[in-house]
């Protein structure tokens, strides 16, 4: 029988795949040690799914029930990076933030600053609306794209997970 950790706050776990993720999916981690909860002990090598939240350069995952053999438990676990931090450390997320930000005032900037004057032909004024209508729709579309940025977490990192959210 396998022994149980009870001298700390923290369960061992790891990402069980490589996975490529993005805000608000399923991520599936395995426990590296056994952990008993609602008098059910789950055994190394167990499976459990969190839900991932990307905030700044910190990929946040929360766990909220653990299913073992057709009975659910109600838990409140979160993960931490082996740097004692809340989340994993995800490089480069900051940047990420940055561009959405740039390209959310693309958007509602779009068109402000194009006078149009009372000489303006037809046409002058059809390209300034083609002009308008295309730095809309591709900062439309850059937004929709950062929002689905991906993140890859690699199979077998380490992480804590820790009760409390």
């Amino acid at each position: 029988r396998e022994q149980i950790q009870k001298d700390r706050n923290t369960i061992w776990a790891c990402v069980n795949s490589n996975q490529k993720l993005i805000n608000g999916q399923n991520v599936k981690l395995r426990l590296l040690e056994p952990v008993e909860t609602g008098g059910i002990v789950f055994p190394l090598n167990s499976i459990v799914t969190g839900i991932t939240q990307i905030q700044g350069e910190r990929l946040h995952i929360f766990i909220s029930s653990l299913e073992h053999e057709g009975i659910i438990i109600p838990v409140q676990l979160s993960a931490y990076d082996t740097d004692g931090q809340q989340g994993l450390f995800i490089p480069g997320s900051i940047e990420v933030n940055a561009v959405k930000e740039i390209t959310a005032a693309m958007g509602r900037d779009a068109g402000t600053s194009i006078n149009i004057t009372q000489g303006t032909t037809a046409g002058q004024q059809l390209a300034a609306d083609v002009g308008r209508s295309f730095i809309q729709g591709t900062s439309q579309y850059i937004s929709k794209k950062i929002q689905t940025t991906k993140v890859t977490l690699k199979a077998r990192h380490k992480l804590l997970l820790m009760p409390g959210i």
